[in-house]
This record gives structure tokens, C-alpha cells and sequence, in this order.
């Protein structure tokens, strides 16, 4: 019913690892992506089968390895049926924009050759990702963790993108739910960034938290959470495609 788009395992706490397969199947979780973030994170151990993107994210971004950092991610991808992510800019990061922005375009050049889905992640630098998008002919993306503006998320869309909701909806932006209330439904995927970005009041998030997320969304829309689960579900599927087929 459920499909988290975004998560980061190896931050999640042993409990919530122990008890994944029965709390999954409790909340009716029928995938969960666990998103790449650097080579040493794109070797951990996954007993409990959970769906893997590979991606070197821009606060991993070094230069001095950055070569032999993206040839080994090519190697991943090409091995194993996946999104490449999570990818993108942050003007956060410790690496210079001109070296993220290099590794951000030799990942987007990767996902377009192995048709690929991608997994975006953009602080502050939306100006510098458009054109790369546009350059790259990228139009099967998803933008984690959005909470930009209608006008900023429209612009997304029209190059084929999705927007990745989760718990910053629950933290009461005006900005956010306006987006939510003008984009069509199929615009979104919902995303937990387990253990990332929590709904307010809570300490960590959790793939356990979409269906509060979904009545989130509902609320704003005017529709039922059913109508969430299934608009939400069918394009996750849409943009994933083999990737989600693999829990099948």
C-alpha cells in the first residue's frame, strides 16, 4: 500500500532494524528505497532485502576522490537493478559548488544511460540543478525533502520530475501545504528520510510515519487517504519502475 521513496538505513536505530520485517507488514509498508550516499555506505550489509539506489550525495563530495568515487558507482549501477541518488547540490557541503556540480553531472549522465531514475537533493542551489537537468535531458527524477514554493515545484514537473513529501508537511508551512494544495496528487511521492527530517513532535522519522503524512496531504487536497495511497503509490511505481519490481 505504502512505498517510502527516500530512506537512509544506516542511521536507523538497532530497534528499529530488529523488528523491521513485522512492523512493515503491521503499517502496510510494500517497499522502502534505501538511498546511496558514499562508497563506504554503498557496501553495508542488507539482510532485510530493503530495495537499494546508489549515489554519491554532495556532502560526501571530495574532491580528491571523486574518480575513482564515480567509477565505483558506475560499477554498482550497472550491476544491480537501481535509481541513482541521492545526487544533487547543497551550498551546505564542504566541497567546492564547481566540484559538486562536476559529480552531480557525471551521475546524472550515468542515470540517463542506464535509464535510471534519480534521486534529488538540493539545498539552496535549485538555479545551478535546473540547467543540469535541462543539459543532461533528465526526466525521470524525484526531488527529496521538497519544500520550495507552487511556482518552484511547477517548474520541476515540466521537466518530468516528482516531489518527495514527508515529515516537514506536519511542521506547519504555510509555503509547503500551498504547494500540496495547487500541484495535482500525481506531483508526489511521500518520502520518510528515515530517520531524517521528522514529523513535528517526533524525535526521528520512520517509514511508519507515511500514512500520518498521507492524512496530511488528504487534509490539504480535499480527498480521501485511499485516493493518497493510491495516486502516490502508482507513481512511485511509474518512476522506479524494475527498481520497485524487485520486492515483487
Amino acid at each position: 500500500m505504502w512505498v517510502d521513496c527516500n530512506v537512509h538505513v544506516e542511521g536507523w536505530s538497532p530497534a528499529q532494524r530488529l523488528n523491521w520485517t513485522e512492523r512493515a507488514q503491521a503499517a502496510q509498508i510494500e517497499a522502502v528505497i534505501w538511498s546511496g550516499t558514499d562508497p563506504l555506505q554503498w557496501d553495508l550489509p542488507n539482510p532485510e532485502g530493503f530495495v537499494r539506489a546508489y549515489g554519491l550525495h554532495p556532502l560526501w563530495v571530495r574532491e580528491e576522490t571523486l574518480t575513482a568515487d564515480l567509477t565505483q558507482l558506475e560499477s554498482y549501477v550497472r550491476a544491480h537493478p537501481s535509481a541513482v541518488g541521492e545526487i544533487g547540490l547543497d551550498r551546505r557541503a564542504v566541497a567546492p559548488m564547481a566540484v559538486q556540480v562536476r559529480a552531480l553531472s557525471s551521475q546524472l549522465q550515468l542515470a540517463v544511460r542506464q535509464r535510471c531514475a534519480v534521486i534529488l537533493h538540493v539545498v539552496r542551489a535549485h538555479d545551478l540543478v535546473f540547467p543540469l537537468l535541462v543539459e543532461h535531458a533528465v526526466s525521470r527524477f524525484m526531488v527529496h525533502g521538497f519544500s520550495g514554493s507552487p511556482a518552484l515545484a511547477r517548474r520541476y514537473v515540466d521537466l518530468g520530475g516528482v516531489l518527495g513529501i514527508g515529515g516537514l508537511l506536519s511542521r506547519q508551512s504555510p509555503r509547503l501545504r500551498e504547494t500540496v494544495r495547487q500541484l495535482p496528487l500525481d506531483a508526489f511521492v511521500l518520502e520518510s528520510d528515515a530517520p531524517d527530517l521528522p514529523p513535528q513532535g517526533s524525535r526521528v522519522s520512520d517509514p511508519t510515519d507515511l500514512p500520518n503524512t498521507a492524512a496530511l496531504i488528504a487534509q490539504v487536497k480535499g480527498c480521501d487517504v485511499q485516493e493518497v495511497a493510491q495516486v502516490t503509490r502508482a507513481t512511485a511505481r511509474r518512476l522506479f519502475g524494475d527498481l520497485l519490481a524487485q520486492g515483487d
